[in-house]
């Protein structure tokens, strides 16, 4: 390993009219190997909470997105809010979860925002969909991840904090279960339980997703198996569900 003396440190610069501190941050390398930062914060509902897309060695810095000043009412902001960074070659994806609209519904707490380049200007954001209509009281919430394949889909991980069993792409299992969203495009998305309808009943937290060679995609999680849940049909540990591009998942 380097030495200690050998590195070096550069702090995020002051942002105008935002002096709280920044504590939910993520941070990722582009097939460049230049590194960047997400950063966001919890609100607390006296104005609009901004999240920064941060090139350090450039040391650029451009405002992504805010939570509208909405977030300080809204159910997520008695949860943490969170952000993951990720890129497809140079262009970055930032997965935000938290309210960005007033009396947000169950649909309302995750969104993924896009672009080419990371410039100001640049950048789009759409809404990440809980599974099923709002009247089923869904609900999909950080811990949460993102990945994106060799073609630009992407796959959104969450954890899934509501009941959900709609249109034979579900289970009723209890809170903590994972839902899995994919799009070829950041505005159609496809919505299922993990595993589908026939996917066993469990409990997860942290679920992390990556696509591999050919893309093949892996998602690994931690099933906690809460007591008296005798629905829960995994062990307690970690596990790792994967599928592969011949259709063949195990």
């Amino acid at each position: 390993t380097t030495a200690p003396n050998t590195w070096s440190t550069q702090q995020f610069p002051t942002a105008t009219g935002y002096t709280v501190d920044l504590n939910y941050y993520s941070i990722a390398l582009d097939s460049n190997g230049v590194p960047a930062v997400v950063l966001t914060r919890q609100p607390n509902g006296n104005g609009a909470y901004p999240t920064y897309f941060w090139r350090p060695i450039a040391n650029t810095l451009v405002q992504v997105l805010t939570d509208n000043g909405d977030g300080g009412e809204s159910y997520s902001a008695q949860s943490d809010y969170a952000v993951q960074l990720v890129f497809h070659g140079t262009a970055p994806y930032i997965l935000y979860g938290g309210a960005r609209t007033a009396n947000p519904n169950p649909n309302f707490y995750e969104w993924v925002a896009y672009s080419t380049t990371g410039a100001a200007g640049t950048w789009t954001v759409t809404n990440v969909p809980a599974n099923g209509p709002v009247a089923n009281g869904d609900t999909i919430d950080e811990p949460f991840g993102i990945s994106v394949g060799s073609a630009g889909q992407v796959t959104v991980v969450s954890t899934d904090i509501g009941n959900y069993d709609v249109g034979g792409c579900g289970n009723t299992s209890a809170d903590g279960s994972i839902e899995l969203a994919q799009t070829t495009d950041l505005s159609t998305w496809s919505v299922c339980a993990l595993g589908g309808a026939n996917g066993p009943m469990f409990n997860s937290i942290q679920p992390v997703v990556h696509y591999g060679i050919n893309d093949a995609l892996f998602i690994a999680f931690e099933d906690q198996n809460v007591p008296n849940n005798s629905d829960n049909v995994l062990l307690n540990g970690l596990h790792l569900w994967a599928t592969y591009s011949n259709g063949t998942c195990s």
